[in-house]
């Protein structure tokens, strides 16, 4: 009975002893002296706020905040400063993923010890708050905006603080979006914590220099996408901001026409630049208000102008005569341009043309789920030379050259013409091309969008009437693909066309457009 005793108790203490291992005391955790409490994130149920890695935590700040550096390798804090970094990173043993709060507790440390050695200039090669954004997004980001506005800070004391030689241009517009979304209303705000206190005269005076020149930027996006200035593929702006004159907003020609799929032509004699898009012309004139549509007469209320060599024009007035919705977002200092598709309502030729024209679409490695295939806005990356080089090229050319490889077609009355021939073929080899060529031609600025639709219209009529279902309609354009590729039409699955549209099929992101609904519902027609 005594042996069993024993035994007992002394399982007991060595249970006793382990149970800190599995459910270690937790404390309240509290900010440091340089951070203010509201801009201050605490992680429920972090290990981190276990009172031994909070005494870590709470030693290394009373260092940092009487002046010491980080911790080196000999350094009695140095073995806390490990165990705090393998917590944050998931590599401690014992104890499963990332943690949060110690990630979030040693990037705070980091902005002291980056004081406290003078501020100087690559003090990381990485940034201290960048794990933390990382694992707030994949935890839903309910600390998305104070992660923001502590990795903007850090990002802005360690690469640009006290280095003039830093153009701050670039990142002031970083800084303008995070102090907007933390509800931060002046600079001071954004400067706020002790890392930076007292901030020094003179970087305070660049920075509120780069602020204001930031405001007084305008940004111009085309579906979605910036456009102006916009970056190249190293970051670098691509063209001039928009500027403001009397409420309007203006911006180089060449950016909007470009994205627009516009052909630009400049007139020496008369001062006179063209816009071509479409069958519409837009004619104006430098430093003067009236301008002509199709040879009509129009009256601006501001003039376009020429600066440095680039060519400034109203951005309303060209996008609404294109056919497009302009929106002025004001937090934001952003003109919003997208194509205005309530004219062709209630229309589903849209929903007709993206099946047609889907399998060549997927065989140009393009989005079958968009209309026009590509992005009007973006550049992208293909090759050039022959194919010795690669480049970024605008959606615009790409579609172009398209027309003119494949078809031969470089102009509105050649795209027309090879439509109107197709649409009287008797399949869905030639009607599903149909689709395709006219979402290049809208991309290529060869016809607007109502009349790309109208294009598609008479073989959406055909292939509606011919068959029951898009495997069936599918089915008959791979066997005209067959033909022409001179392959056997044994098994049309298994031709490389045929894979493509499986594939379609099997991905929840495209599947939706082949809707054999639409076969019931029938072609609804542009409006009159």
């Amino acid at each position: 009975m005594k042996k069993r005793t024993s035994l007992f108790l002394a399982l007991t203490l060595v249970f006793s002893l382990c149970v800190p291992a599995f459910a270690a005391e937790s404390v309240t955790p509290t900010p440091p002296s340089w951070v203010r409490e509201e801009e201050y994130i605490v992680f429920p149920g972090s290990y981190a706020y276990e009172s031994k890695f909070w005494n870590y935590v709470t030693q290394l700040r009373a260092d940092a905040e009487a002046g010491g550096k980080k911790p080196q390798k000999g350094d009695p804090l140095w073995t806390m400063l490990t165990q705090l970094s393998a917590l944050g990173s998931g590599s401690l043993q014992g104890y499963k993923g990332h943690d949060q709060a110690a990630e979030f507790e040693l990037a705070l440390l980091e902005l002291m010890w980056h004081k406290n050695a003078g501020y100087p200039d690559r003090w990381a090669t990485y940034e201290p708050f960048s794990s933390s954004v990382k694992d707030d997004k994949k935890a839903g980001g309910p600390n998305a905006a104070k992660l923001s506005l502590w990795h903007v800070r850090s990002m802005y004391q360690i690469n640009f603080y006290l280095q003039p030689n830093k153009d701050l241009s670039s990142f002031a517009d970083v800084i303008e979006e995070t102090m907007r979304i933390n509800g931060l209303n002046s600079l001071n705000q954004f400067l706020a914590y002790g890392a930076l206190q007292p901030v020094d005269p003179a970087e305070y005076e660049r920075l509120s220099q780069a602020l204001s020149a930031e405001r007084a930027k305008i940004y111009v996006y085309l579906d979605g996408e910036e456009i102006i200035p916009g970056r190249d593929e190293f970051g670098r702006p691509s063209h001039l901001p928009g500027r403001a004159q009397n409420g309007r907003t203006l911006v180089p020609i060449r950016a909007i026409s470009e994205a627009l799929g516009a052909e630009v032509k400049w007139v020496q004699e008369t001062n006179q630049v063209h816009l071509m898009r479409g069958g519409d012309e837009i004619v104006m004139t430098l430093s003067q208000t009236e301008a002509t549509r199709n040879g009509v007469s129009f009256q601006m209320d501001v003039a376009p102008f020429a600066e440095a060599g680039t060519t400034f024009v109203p951005v309303r007035y060209i996008a609404e005569f294109f056919g497009q919705m302009v929106e002025w977002d004001g937090p934001h200092h952003r003109v919003l341009v997208t194509e205005n598709k309530t004219v062709v309502q209630p229309s589903n030729l849209e929903a007709w043309a993206l099946p047609m024209g889907a399998i060549l679409t997927k065989v140009n490695r393009d989005d079958p789920t968009l209309f026009g295939t590509m992005i009007r806005s973006h550049r992208y990356l293909a090759p050039v030379d022959d194919g010795r080089s690669m480049a970024r090229i605008p959606a615009q050319t790409i579609s172009r050259d398209l027309l003119w490889g494949g078809w031969g077609i470089q102009d509105r009355e050649a795209l027309m013409t090879t439509t109107a021939a197709l649409a009287t073929g008797s399949d869905a080899w030639d009607w599903f091309r149909v689709s395709s060529l006219a979402q290049w031609g809208y991309l290529a600025g060869y016809v607007t969008y109502p009349e790309a639709l109208a294009l598609v219209e008479p073989a959406a009529q055909k292939v509606c009437e011919t068959y029951g279902s898009w495997d069936e309609a599918q089915g008959a354009y791979l066997a005209g693909y067959c033909k022409w590729a001179g392959l056997s039409a044994a098994d049309i699955w298994a031709t490389p066309r045929g894979q493509l549209y499986g594939e379609m099929k099997a991905d929840p992101a495209v599947a939706p457009i082949f809707d054999d609904a639409l076969f019931t519902a029938g072609v609804i027609g542009l409006p009159d």
